[in-house]
């Protein structure tokens, strides 16, 4: 049995500030209220989730 989700994106080309620079970023907008982070972003960064205290810390 297969269970297909369909999301419909509409494709945004912006420019963002992460850390000390400006970068040029796809962004997906969506209906949902949930954000996502592209995975390329968090490409030299060390990620540290803390699920007792539901925070996330991305650091250089």
């Amino acid at each position: 049995m297969y269970i297909f989700h369909y999301i419909f994106l509409k494709l945004l080309k912006e420019r963002i500030k992460w850390f000390d620079s400006i970068r040029e970023v796809a962004i997906g907008k969506t209906e949902s209220q949930i954000p996502l982070l592209g995975s390329l972003l968090l490409d030299d960064c060390k990620l540290m989730v803390d699920y007792k205290k539901y925070s996330v810390k991305i650091s250089k």
